[in-house]
């Protein structure tokens, strides 16, 4: 199982965004921490110790993060005596990254929120932009992932602002773009994340920024990972690990370490991963990086329980937990949980099963939800606009200097400006209402490749859920509201629908009438889907059967639901040329909606197939073969309740 962890990679990209950058080009590791200090104390000038404290605390981040801690206090105080402003904001941006190394995540963001109103009431723009990358990495790692883009877009518009060819500046752009790539790719959009990485890597590599570049390198094998290019990413993650080692940066390392098991581990070489996991172990605590330490032993407990070691599996995975939970890395406590979860079904602890399980999807939706996905593409097209923006004044300017020449021709000249400005907040509107519909009714990503190509291909799933439901005697109940009552009870309904399905991440495919349908496992692919979508009918039901209890006791009339899922290949796409729908289609469709009409009121009524993949996390009874129209005899079960 791959898992990915952002952190130090991150954080490295600021490596190159100080002063001390030229240092970097000419010394490492130890002999840089030795030539500083040699420097310091010689220095008489204060602003000459201001950079050097910079550079001994950058350089000491890696290794040592409580003496980078040290120097980067006495640098903030420095600054601050001096009243300079752009080296104070440094320096609790410098700070800030200390706290982050030591896993003080709510620290780390305060310092870097102060880098912020520092650097703006400097009114310097690089600063300004360091902050915003700085503020943006502690986002991440809270698992705050639009107000990550939103920063990084930022500090990207920052340095787009300088305008400039310095080495800085590409780097601020680099990291921006390095930072988008990792939101991405928490967010499974595998190739949206390649091209910010590669554009990130080129930059660093025409700086020859070598720490940066074993950045990119690690971030581009992880994409590898989650597309099974196994291979290709070996040779990434190798390329990495061989650059942190020459640079002595052993967080680095220490993931490298950490995502080398976790291919071996998908690869079934399970020696070679426990061996790589105990080395990001061993680092870790060298270090005494609990983001590190946490990370291989959730690895390591991975590996025993495929071994069957389960005493040994529980002890590490507890162990993992209990670290990640002080330093709040919403990642490593989401895959900790998933791995107690394996735990506990292989000993057959159910109850505690389900209580990871849930912890796990907590966690899980928490990183990967369609808001999420939406609001990042709203991000995206908001600083595409911006750009565009800032070209539109660009040309105003130049028409601006060209009134002088006829005074005739300005009159002409402002009415067209006027037309086209009017035209362009005309188009920009529309835009964005159909961007905002469109991403209401389809996926985001077949939103994203509609607005690409026009079409949007249709795709085969070899595993979905899917579950129908329908309100029994419908018609009869209806004729005694009227329509608008009707339509506020269905409303009601499902919007409560909705909300459930969205907590177990099922996509909505579409309401006929009293018949609502969703699915899981679409569209991103996943393992869980059976699991999730049968907890979601559980509280769909238990919703229903409390309205019913409710109303009954007020003398008023309730609606009992039928409930049917099963489990199969389907095909998804797009269909119409007007009004969009997403919609799915296949033999799967048919039997779910079969297991729907074969169901009893109140009932959730699931197919073998279902049954199978569910059958050790919830108790079912067995039906027998039910006839189901145009497909025979079936088995079919009801779902009572969760182990």
């Amino acid at each position: 199982m791959k898992k990915t962890v952002l952190l130090f990679f991150c954080i490295s990209m600021l490596m190159c965004l100080t002063g001390s950058d030229w240092l970097f080009a000419q010394k490492q590791g130890q002999a840089l921490i030795d030539s500083l200090h040699e420097k310091l104390s010689v220095s008489r000038e204060d602003e000459g110790k201001v950079k050097l404290l910079s550079a001994l605390s950058e350089a000491l981040l890696w290794s040592n993060p409580d003496s980078a801690m040290f120097y980067a206090k006495m640098q903030l105080h420095l600054a601050e005596m001096s009243g300079w402003k752009t080296y104070v904001s440094e320096a609790q941006a410098r700070v800030a990254d200390a706290y982050l190394h030591l896993g003080n995540y709510k620290q780390a963001s305060i310092e870097a929120r102060n880098a912020i109103v520092t650097a703006e009431a400097s009114g310097d723009k690089f600063w300004i932009g360091s902050a915003y990358i700085e503020c943006a990495l502690i986002c991440v790692q809270q698992g705050n992932y639009v107000e990550a883009t939103e920063y990084y877009y930022m500090a990207l518009k920052k340095a787009e602002e300088l305008n400039d060819k310095l080495a800085t500046t590409k780097q601020l752009k680099s990291n921006a773009y390095s930072g988008i790539g990792n939101v991405y790719q928490c967010q499974r959009h595998g190739e949206e994340a390649l091209k910010n990485y590669f554009v990130g890597l080129k930059i660093d590599s025409e700086l020859n920024h070598r720490i940066a570049m074993a950045g990119g390198y690690n971030n581009i094998a992880n994409v590898y990972a989650d597309q099974h290019k196994y291979q290709e990413a070996i040779v990434y993650y190798n390329r990495a690990l061989t650059l942190n080692r020459e640079a002595l940066n052993k967080q680095w390392e220490a993931f490298n370490h950490y995502n080398i098991g976790s291919v071996f581990q998908i690869l079934g070489s399970y020696q070679d991963a426990l061996h790589s996991f105990n080395e990001a172990i061993k680092i870790g605590e060298e270090i005494k990086d609990k983001t590190c330490i946490a990370s291989g032993l959730t690895g390591a407990g991975g590996i025993y329980i495929k071994l069957k070691n389960y005493p040994e599996a529980g002890r590490l995975l507890e162990k993992a937990l209990a670290l990640v939970k002080e330093t709040g890395n919403a990642e490593i406590i989401r895959d900790t949980y998933e791995q107690l979860a394996i735990l506990d079904s292989a000993l057959g602890n159910w109850r505690s099963a389900f209580e990871n399980r849930k912890q796990f999807i907590v966690y899980r939706d928490s990183i990967v939800n369609q808001e999420n996905i939406q609001k990042l593409t709203q991000n995206q097209m908001q600083y595409e606009f911006d750009k565009k923006e800032v070209l539109s004044k660009e040309e105003a300017k130049l028409q601006r200097n060209i009134r002088n020449v006829s005074f005739a021709g300005i009159g002409v000249l402002l009415l067209f400006t006027l037309v086209v400005v009017r035209q362009r907040n005309t188009v920009r509107k529309g835009k964005e209402r159909s961007d905002e519909l469109l991403l209401n009714i389809l996926p985001s990503e077949t939103a994203e490749e509609l607005k690409a190509t026009g079409v949007a291909k249709a795709k085969d799933f070899e595993m979905v859920t899917v579950m129908f439901t329908d309100f029994r005697n419908f018609s009869q109940l209806s004729k005694q509201m009227n329509a608008q009552q009707l339509v506020n009870e269905i409303n009601y309904c499902y919007s409560a629908f909705d909300n459930i399905i969205s907590k177990y991440g099922i996509e909505k495919i579409k309401t006929i009438g009293d018949s609502y349908m969703c699915a899981g496992g679409l569209p991103v692919p996943n393992k869980t889907h059976a699991f999730d979508v049968v907890s979601a009918a559980i509280e769909m039901r238990d919703f229903m059967l409390e309205e019913r209890r409710k109303r009954e006791a007020e003398g008023r009339i309730f609606f009992e639901i039928k409930i049917g899922i099963h489990t199969g290949p389907v095909v998804a796409g797009i269909v119409g040329i007007k009004k969009f729908a997403y919609d799915i289609w296949g033999d799967t469709v048919n039997l779910a909606s079969r297991m729907e009409s074969a169901d009893e009121a109140g009932k959730i009524n699931i197919s073998e197939a279902t049954y199978n993949l569910v059958k050790d996390k919830f108790s079912c009874s067995h039906r027998g073969k039910i006839a189901a129209k145009n497909m025979g005899e079936v088995d079919m079960y009801f779902v009572e309740r969760i182990l």
